[in-house]
């Protein structure tokens, strides 16, 4: 047996039934390739531990408690080893997969480019095998040179000027003219990267761009702290406008200094503090959680968190209506899976304006299906693209771009 025969067999067998291959050429094909060859393998330094902070024993002891189910359980030999419990994740990630493959291989043969296909065939094996077998194609020199320059001075102007409590994230102010944009705010590091260095609303890699262009109203559906609608509002220019729908009491006030620092200096930004969805009026749970606001999980008998606030909605076609918008020329979508709702709320204006699309797909693997399939059932003439922006599972953004553009 070779060494990387016994690597597979130690390491990562994955039992499961899989169907018949669908051919050379399909999403299946080129996926269980990409499985075998990340079996054969396991990645170095291929974990961002900006994102996800690796815990000492003595900080998992703290979060859970000595005396905690899993303490106990560890000492009763009954927590599964890493291994096996890193086999069951990629049989059930694995599974989950194959369950969806027909919407899978429909949005594969959408994509319109060599560069969409490969990027939705690694990020799906990075979803079934991890980090220790698949190395994203971000995961590159230059993505970590690129980190460490927002991490210095000029980039960086003041370090902890804020700390988010919600989710442990420290702020800091920036200055991002050395990337390009006349705006100064404060956010999180790994925001700013994405947006202003990674520009992830943007798809550049194949021969036709999705982006905003000079004179484009935007409208950015999940604003949080302002740093995609300072980014559209410095691409859109002074003859654009940009509508940021944000509405987390956590995040208005950030968001509503952010833009105050930049008045004058770029495009107007309007905010709606109201989530998007497929209608108007109503009232939602949500779960303050920064740039993780999400709908509340949580139901009438658990009772409210300390953190959940119910707000009213707004569909998008009630709002271009009611703004009397003339045009809408790009729409951006980052809202913690509530992308299709926010979808079905704007088809009006979508059909209307055929407007260009960055939208996130990476909340769950049913949008990898549904939303794709939902646009390209709307018959509009979109060609779509997928691009993926971090070494790790977030930030898969879905492009389309109507025919005539």
């Amino acid at each position: 047996m070779t060494q990387a025969e016994q690597r597979i067999e130690l390491e990562a067998p994955v039992r499961v039934d899989v169907p018949p291959l669908a051919g050379a050429g399909s999403l299946q094909d080129a996926l269980m390739r990409k499985l075998v060859d990340g079996l054969t393998r396991v990645e170095r330094a291929n974990y961002d531990t900006l994102r996800y902070p690796v815990r000492s024993a003595s900080d998992r002891v703290k979060r859970f408690g000595r005396d905690s189910l899993f303490g106990i359980a560890r000492s009763l030999g009954t927590v599964p080893t890493p291994s096996a419990r890193k086999r069951a994740r990629q049989e059930a990630v694995l599974g989950d997969v194959l369950a969806r493959i027909d919407g899978l291989e429909r949005l594969y043969a959408l994509l319109g480019d060599e560069h969409s296909k490969s990027t939705l065939v690694d990020v799906l094996a990075y979803r079934i095998l991890g980090h220790r077998h698949v190395r994203l194609a971000r995961n590159c020199p230059a993505y970590h040179e690129a980190l460490s320059r927002i991490h210095r001075a000029p980039i960086t102007k003041k370090k902890g000027v804020r700390f988010d409590q919600r989710l442990g994230l420290r702020l800091d102010e920036f200055d991002v003219r050395p990337l390009g944009c006349e705006l100064d705010l404060v956010a999180n590091s790994l925001g700013i990267a994405a947006v202003f260095e990674f520009e992830q609303y943007a798809y550049r890699a194949g021969s036709t761009p999705v982006e905003v262009r000079p004179g484009d109203t935007v409208l950015d559906c999940g604003g949080c702290w302002g740093d995609s609608a300072l980014y559209f509002a410095h691409r859109a220019g002074r003859d654009g406008k940009v509508v940021c729908f944000e509405f987390s009491p956590g995040n208005l006030p950030l968001l509503k200094e952010n833009l105050e620092r930049n008045r004058g200096a770029v495009a107007p930004v309007e905010i709606c503090e109201h989530p998007v969805w497929d209608s108007s009026g109503e009232r939602l749970v949500f779960e303050d959680l920064g740039p993780a606001t999400r709908p509340s999980s949580r139901t009438s008998r658990g009772g409210p968190s300390a953190s959940s606030f119910e707000v009213e909605t707004i569909a998008i076609d009630d709002l271009v209506q009611r703004e009397s918008l003339d045009s809408v020329g790009f729409i951006k979508m980052d809202i913690e899976g509530a992308e299709l709702n926010a979808l079905e709320g704007a088809e009006k204006t979508i059909r209307r304006f055929k407007p260009r699309l960055g939208i996130s797909l990476y909340h769950s693997l049913d949008d990898f299906v549904s939303i794709p399939a939902w646009l390209a059932d709307l018959d509009l003439g979109y060609r779509f693209f997928l691009d993926h922006f971090t070494i790790h599972q977030e930030e898969t953004v879905l492009f389309a771009i109507p025919a005539e553009s």
